[in-house]
């Protein structure tokens, strides 16, 4: 049998897959290790699994952010895909959000015409209500504008992260094949002589 595979390419194609495949199964079950550590720390967990939560955290915020009678509007849809690309993959998350945009909407005012009286000048008429409209305007874009920040890192990590999972299948499988494939021929032939094939 050992004298034929030297003669048939064949023969010595599938002894050389049957090897790839005996180095692949170990190179398959690292790569999933590394790509589950990967994710669990891109998500933030230390486990391999994500799991959503079913438990609401923040409550009031919750509840203070439900608009409606349940039915997740154009908004809510387009904000929980936002929040899931963020790494926030609770049901509560966007109704979180929304309560944080609520608050992030009277603090700024709140704390407006708490200090206006004690600044050096005053703030009366149209300077108040422009005051006024750029805090709500500010209180209303600061969490959108840091959910996209989240957004922006997270998918950095994701790029970073992205070469090494093509670096360790190349690594893993390609060059080990070829090495295999490339040392068949010499493997066989010494084989062949010391078996008492010939020289």
């Amino acid at each position: 049998m050992l004298e034929t595979i030297p003669n048939s390419p064949s023969l010595m194609l599938l002894s050389a897959s049957a090897v790839s495949l005996i180095l692949l199964l170990p190179a398959t079950i690292i790569a999933s290790r590394f790509r589950s550590r990967i994710e669990g720390r891109l998500v933030g967990n230390t486990g391999a699994t994500t799991t959503v939560s079913e438990k609401p955290r923040h409550g009031w915020l919750a509840e203070l952010g439900q608009t409606g009678d349940g039915a997740p509007s154009e908004e809510e849809t387009r904000l929980r895909s936002m929040m899931m690309r963020a790494g926030y993959f609770s049901r509560n998350a966007p109704y979180i959000f929304f309560g944080i945009r609520a608050i992030s909407l009277i603090v700024p005012q709140f704390a407006l015409f708490i200090s206006a009286p004690m600044l050096p000048f005053q703030l009366t008429g149209l300077t108040l209500l422009g005051a006024s409209i750029f805090a709500a305007a500010f209180g209303y874009m600061f969490p959108t504008m840091l959910l996209n920040r989240q957004i922006e890192q997270r998918e950095q990590q994701y790029r970073d992260g992205f070469p090494a999972k093509l670096v360790l299948p190349l690594i893993m499988f390609v060059f080990p094949t070829l090495l295999v494939v490339l040392m068949m021929p010499a493997v066989v032939r010494m084989i062949w002589v010391f078996g008492g094939g010939g020289i």
